[in-house]
């Protein structure tokens, strides 16, 4: 999520680029996104699988003691709603671990919306240091539309 990206990633991302060798070139930033491009989407029906996917990483990757995605959410700020989504989902309550994942995560985190809002999104994502976006299209228009339209947008 690119307002978050300095919180989670930044040190570590620019340790690295002390360290790392010039021949090596630029490094490239890797961001994966669930697309669908289009106007009066059903965002929160087409996130669904994303918002389980976060519920499972962050909640069910690892012990309560060791979850790298647990730790991610709370460093990105979201202490409270990491411990929740953990606690629901060690406990067996998936469906609970899904819906408490924090909806700002879901909007701000993937693209999916009227060209205008994917344009003002790839430009944060760019801005936040991603150079390649990993794209899963979700809906809206086809995958090679889709494409054409992200490539017209950046």
């Amino acid at each position: 999520m690119p307002a978050r990206a300095d919180r989670a990633f930044g040190d570590a991302l620019r340790d690295g680029a002390k360290r790392r060798d010039p021949v090596l070139g630029a490094l490239d930033v890797v961001a994966h996104v669930d697309v669908a491009v289009g106007e009066g989407l059903d965002a929160d029906r087409l996130l669904a699988p994303a918002r389980s996917r976060i519920a499972l990483y962050a909640g069910g990757m690892g012990s309560r003691q060791s979850n790298y995605y647990n730790a991610l959410a709370r460093r990105m700020g979201w202490e409270r709603e990491a411990a929740e989504i953990q606690d629901h989902f060690l406990a067996g309550r998936r469906a609970e671990a899904a819906a408490a994942v924090p909806a700002e995560w879901l909007s701000l985190g993937n693209l999916v919306g009227p060209e205008s809002w994917i344009a003002e999104r790839l430009a944060a994502f760019a801005e936040s240091g991603v150079s390649t976006l990993d794209i899963t299209v979700i809906g809206g228009a086809g995958p090679a539309e889709t494409v054409e339209i992200l490539r017209r947008l950046m």
